[in-house]
C-alpha cells in the first residue's frame, strides 16, 4: 500500500469554485470506494491538495487521471511511499 500527495492549481475561475468541487467529491467518493482508495482533499485559495491511499496500481491510476483532468493545471507530486496503515480510512 502507498500514500501520495500532490498539489496543483485549479483550473476554473474561483467563483465556480463551489459547483466543481461538488462535482469532483461526487464523483471521487464513488470511484475511491469501489478502488479502495482513501484520502483526503483541500482546496484553498485556488489550489487543490490531497492525499492518496491505496493499492500502488490504484493510487497510479488515478493520479493518471488527475493529470488528465482539465480542473487541474501545475500538477506536482509532492511525496509518495510505501505506508503500514492508513491515515485517512473513514475519510
Amino acid at each position: 500500500m502507498i500514500s501520495l500527495l500532490y498539489v496543483s492549481r485549479a483550473a476554473f475561475a474561483p467563483g465556480s469554485a463551489d459547483g466543481i468541487i461538488a462535482g469532483i467529491l461526487r464523483s471521487a467518493r464513488a470511484r475511491n470506494a469501489a478502488m479502495e482508495v482513501t484520502g483526503a482533499l483541500l482546496y484553498l485559495g485556488g489550489f487543490f491538495a490531497q492525499v492518496l491511499e491505496g493499492e500502488a496500481r490504484d493510487v497510479n491510476q488515478l493520479m493518471i487521471d488527475i493529470l488528465r483532468d482539465e480542473r487541474h493545471s501545475d500538477v506536482r507530486i509532492i511525496e509518495v511511499g510505501p505506508i503500514d496503515a492508513r491515515r485517512f480510512s473513514n475519510w
